[in-house]
């Protein structure tokens, strides 16, 4: 089953001007991914300058990988994984392309509080393109995930006379269940992707559950496989629900349910990720999601003094209460 307005599923409309307006559209998402593929181009040159190791993650390859084309719908921007000491190098590399931090963040702050930089750069015609920097391809506060395995299984793919460096098809599939949690599993967009990486490539099933198993992701594999299903968005068989994560989430909100409405916000969707982490991992995420460390609150709030964030820090545990009595605000006659 899948939701009516499913941003995933393509638009069909019966009319010759709806046929010319879906053309339309499509055509603007090709224009909008193959830019962000050529500053991909660019990016994998200045790196192979620069000696620099790296991955591609997500984005416009895999979309090619997966779905054989770029009109699925316009990917946000160009993800690329570092090694941490060469984060630095990494970033020299992308300024001699243009790219700038977007304010207010700077790498030196990253580097301590987060695992991901955003860079941006304007191009020629006046448009914006946007590149996160990562060092890390999981949320590590959620999920700590070693990383040796990713870069030992480094493989290359190829489009035309262009190499890009990709991970290996069983971290994929683990890293797109994850990154749909770390969406809280309200993008169905990127549960088609779980299902579509999970039907291409049977042969690397084992080796993907064996990867979420040592890791502590099975029942982050294994319900957001589940949620695919039910949306229709896979055809082979997935495996059963047996991660005692996976099973609570299942009784508390099935994936078919998901699969057709988005899960509620506020306080429910953090119990949707702490369902699925490791028990002793929870109190540290709770405490760094109600009071993150005074260097995080330094790199976000970067304008606002000792004084202004002292108050942020006051107010923050309150922030997801106050959020919720404003939707059951809108709520009410």
């Amino acid at each position: 089953m899948r939701r009516q307005h499913d941003p995933a599923s393509p638009v069909r409309e019966s009319s010759a001007d709806g046929t010319d307006a879906a053309s339309g559209r499509r055509l603007r998402v090709v224009f909008h991914n193959l830019l962000l593929e050529q500053e991909l181009f660019h990016v994998a040159e200045v790196f192979e300058r620069s000696a620099i190791p790296w991955i591609a993650l997500k984005g416009v390859t895999m979309a090619r990988e997966l779905f054989g084309t770029l009109e699925e719908y316009p990917r946000g921007d160009n993800d690329v994984l570092v090694q941490r000491q060469d984060a630095w190098t990494a970033f020299v590399a992308l300024k001699q392309l243009g790219y700038r931090s977007m304010a207010p963040r700077r790498l030196a702050d990253d580097l301590v509080t987060n695992y991901q930089h955003p860079l941006v750069r304007m191009l020629p015609n006046g448009k914006w393109v946007m590149l996160e920097l990562h060092w890390h391809a999981f949320s590590p506060i959620e999920f700590p995930v070693p990383l040796a395995a990713l870069w030992s299984g480094r493989r290359t793919y190829s489009h035309g006379s262009r190499e890009i460096p990709v991970m290996a098809p069983e971290h994929i599939i683990v890293h797109l269940a994850v990154h749909f949690a770390l969406h809280h599993f309200r993008e169905l967009r990127i549960a088609r992707e779980v299902g579509r990486a999970w039907d291409i490539w049977p042969e690397h099933h084992d080796a993907a559950l064996a990867f979420a198993r040592r890791t502590h992701l099975s029942a982050t594999v294994e319900y957001g496989l589940a949620i695919a299903k039910e949306a229709g968005y896979l055809e082979l068989p997935t495996p059963a629900l047996a991660a005692h994560g996976a099973r609570l989430l299942a009784r508390l909100l099935p994936p078919r349910t998901v699969a057709n409405s988005p899960p509620p916000r506020g306080y429910a969707q953090e119990a949707l990720r702490i369902c699925l982490m490791r028990p002793r991992r929870v109190p540290y995420y709770v405490m760094r999601r109600t009071l993150p460390t005074w260097s995080e609150l330094a790199a976000n709030k970067p304008d606002a003094g000792p004084v202004g964030r002292a108050g942020e820090y006051v107010l923050r545990p309150l922030r997801a209460l106050q959020e919720e009595l404003a939707r059951l605000r809108t709520r009410l006659p």
